[in-house]
């Protein structure tokens, strides 16, 4: 379900407290106002649940809820409705708490116990602060199209044709979606779009779990949960992610960098759609859409015995692959202004135009970061620089214009490239080698402390070091390294 957009005269304010008092007065003392309608939660996820809904311009959020803290619901909240305007309460002087708040976008903070007086100013506060930006907004907008959907910039012919696509995955409520790409390409961002405009799962939760973040032993417990004495430090019993993510969908990102064990596991639950607990015995029911992502080569992976060839067939029925932004730079302007306009409400700037030779830089660069480095650019460019204008010097300054070379030309590839090896494959393994090697070499031999250091599993390096015979010997790389 899609946010009813109000008249712009009009604004939506929600207030997220717990307690029932305090909603009902501050609704009660405001409530003669004619352009303010008021919105109530007291919780973090109806708060959330409501603004899936309705379009909020205004949020009163306590710092303590019932189901979660009041930062992670801020976070949740501008990271999806960034023009909204979040103004946090809180009942404790914890600076760093209002620092925080502030650093992740908060318009401003009031501590219990105020008087309603003393919120009413700071409510016009806002609101005068929301009708300047959208005014600066309208600006931005009127050089920039719509957002595709309302929820994602996609102007050039790659992006649309991908998002008409995955209008479609979502329309058919497919069970399972792999999405692939570069780095930084906006696949969390795909994957929440399929999300929105699935109106089966929207109204249930949306849950992220990055597959390379924990070991294998605790991501398997955070995955799937596990009963109360199930190991040492099992003290309860505990629900795991996709349990969580049942009505809704799950998205994990990183794929190819999960343990094997736990591949066949989630094979399971994606054939099954059961999911059992550690130390369980009994299978529940799972009813979620399974989102999958990496910016690996899954069928290289599948090659070196790192990922299971069953669960690659069974994931890639249905593809999304997202191209690098170099290649789709029908985007980029479109997206520079729609960062614009969200790090101007961010950090309260007027940047409003950009200039023709700073757009030929923009367009000409070759985006190694893609999507994250063009917002990571004017995050930092819209919050230390002054002015309304985008200017040759502020892209010079952060190395735009003075091209790298990050991304050799298939013309400049020659046969030499490989250093004698007869094939990519023999380079990619030859590369993999002298990087475990070294890792090793600088850690005396210590498999777990290279393994610390390569960021990977112990158990993985291992089964690499015997499959390639990686020792004080020589590694031999022939075809049956490669099968």
């Amino acid at each position: 379900m899609k946010r009813i957009e109000t008249m712009a005269l009009k604004h939506n304010i929600l207030i997220v407290d717990d307690e029932d008092k305090i909603r009902w007065s501050i609704r009660n003392y405001i409530d003669d106002e004619e352009n303010i309608t008021f919105y109530e939660a007291a919780s973090g996820e109806e708060a959330i649940r409501i603004m899936n809904t309705v379009y909020i311009d205004i949020v009163l959020l306590d710092i303590v809820l019932p189901d979660k803290n009041g930062l992670e619901v801020l976070k949740e909240i501008k990271s999806r409705y960034y023009s909204t305007q979040v103004i946090i309460v809180t009942a404790y002087a914890n600076v760093q708490d209002v620092v925080e708040a502030i650093h992740h976008g908060a318009a401003d903070y009031i501590q219990k116990p105020f008087s309603l007086d003393e919120l009413k100013i700071k409510i016009y506060k806002t609101i005068e602060l929301d009708t300047i930006q959208n005014s600066l907004a309208n600006i931005l907008r009127a050089k920039r199209p719509q957002e595709y959907g309302n929820l994602v910039i996609a102007t050039d012919p790659k992006s649309i044709s991908l998002l008409e696509f995955a209008d479609k995955l979502a329309l058919k409520d497919a069970d399972c979606i792999l999405i692939t790409g570069e780095t930084g390409t906006g696949k969390e961002e795909f994957a929440n779009y399929i999300y929105r405009c699935n109106t089966r799962r929207n109204m249930g939760p949306f849950v992220t779990v990055n597959c390379n973040s924990l070991t294998s032993s605790l991501m398997d417990g955070e995955l799937f949960g596990y009963e109360k004495g199930a190991f040492t430090d099992a003290k309860a019993k505990k629900d795991g992610l996709f349990k969580a993510a049942n009505k809704g969908i799950i998205f994990l990102d990183e794929i190819g960098d999960m343990h094997p064990e736990l591949q066949g596991k989630l094979l399971r639950v994606i054939e099954k759609k059961v999911v059992r607990r550690i130390g369980g015995t009994e299978d529940e029911h799972l009813d979620a859409m399974v989102i999958l992502a990496t910016n690996k080569n899954l069928e290289t992976r599948v090659v070196d015995g790192l990922f299971r060839n069953d669960l690659y067939f069974r994931i890639n029925a249905f593809e999304i692959h997202i191209p690098p932004l170099r290649e789709r730079r029908g985007d980029i302007l479109p997206l520079t202004y729609f960062f614009l306009e969200k790090f101007n409400m961010k950090f309260n700037k007027k940047f409003t135009h950009i200039p023709k030779e700073s757009e030929g830089i923009l367009l000409n660069h070759t985006w190694p970061g893609n999507v994250r480095e063009l917002k990571n650019l004017f995050e930092n460019i819209v919050m230390l620089e002054q002015g309304h204008e985008i200017t040759v010097d502020m892209l010079k300054e952060k190395s735009l214009g003075r091209e790298r070379n990050n991304h050799v030309p298939k013309e400049n590839i020659r046969e030499n490239h490989f250093l004698g090896l007869d094939s990519l494959e023999e380079f990619y393994v030859s590369t993999k080698v002298n990087i475990i090697r070294k890792a090793l070499d600088e850690c005396y031999g210590n498999i777990s402390k290279a393994a610390e250091k390569l960021k990977i599993d112990r158990s993985t390096l291992n089964y690499t070091i015997k499959k390639y015979q990686i020792g004080n010997t020589t590694c031999k790389i022939n075809q049956t390294n490669l099968l």
